[in-house]
């Protein structure tokens, strides 16, 4: 980002740095964060994170505030705040 392009501001009117630390816990409660950048695609933080927990990423999913993220969104997008934790869950498939 050059010094002409203008930051994103949080609510109170502070800029907000090009990164940030991204939590994520599995049901479990194992947690490891990450530093990535606002405008990173949430894919990144998934395959990072699958990686380093040996899971398969096609069978959990990832929620924040109890909805379910997609690969191509970016924490800018989801109005992610740096004390949230985004939850790994165990995909479940059901339905009647």
């Amino acid at each position: 980002m050059s010094d002409n392009e203008a930051k994103p501001e949080t609510q109170n009117g502070e800029e907000m740095s090009e990164h940030v630390l991204a939590s994520v816990a599995t049901q479990d409660g194992k947690k490891l964060t990450f530093k990535v950048k606002w405008q990173a695609p949430l894919q990144k933080v998934f395959n990072a994170f699958c990686q380093r927990m040996s899971l398969n990423q096609d069978e959990v999913v990832f929620l924040h505030n109890s909805e379910r993220l997609r690969k191509e969104q970016t924490l800018g997008e989801i109005d992610y705040d740096p004390e949230e934790v985004i939850e790994c869950m165990q995909s479940q498939v059901g339905g009647a």
